[in-house]
């Protein structure tokens, strides 16, 4: 029985050393000071910069996508207000135009062709070649209008 005690009480005082020795490095590891390490993969900054431009890359997009849904309703917006438009409608506004572009043309021949009149009065001076190509030129106008005047005559009431 002694033996048992003996062996019980070597027991007992490995158990109180080790529960000493725990606790001692319970009190180191509260004491030692907490290190933090920041790992950082080696493509981070690479990976980082594609993000950045595939985000900028999504916006540019986006921004195209927006512009061309906007073109196309401004689009399907033009051809239901053509449609609205009946066949009278687009041939007066033809007529219009027409007239419009008309008038132009002429004030711009009268303004550009209208200083020359004073050729007229030297036409004998001129070679003859050129006298009657002036000549001819005054005719082709002159019958032109005529013409116009004729026309315009059938159909004024």
């Amino acid at each position: 029985m002694q033996n048992i005690n003996k062996e019980l009480q070597n027991k007992l005082s490995q158990s109180e050393k080790l529960q000493q020795k725990i606790k001692e490095m319970e009190v180191e590891l509260l004491e030692r000071p907490e290190i933090e390490i920041e790992t950082i993969p080696e493509d981070y900054e690479d990976v980082k910069k594609k993000l950045k431009d595939s985000k900028q890359y999504y916006n540019d997009l986006k921004q195209d996508y927006d512009k061309k849904v906007k073109q196309l309703s401004d689009l399907k917006q033009e051809i239901d207000s053509l449609k609205s438009v009946t066949e009278e409608d687009r041939y007066a506004k033809k007529l219009k135009d027409s007239a419009i572009f008309f008038c132009a043309r002429v004030n711009d021949f009268i303004e550009k062709t209208g200083g020359f009149v004073w050729l007229s009065e030297n036409i004998n001076e001129l070679p003859e070649f050129e006298r009657k190509s002036y000549i001819k030129a005054i005719e082709m106008v002159e019958n032109w209008a005529t013409a116009m005047k004729m026309n315009m005559k059938n159909y004024i009431s």
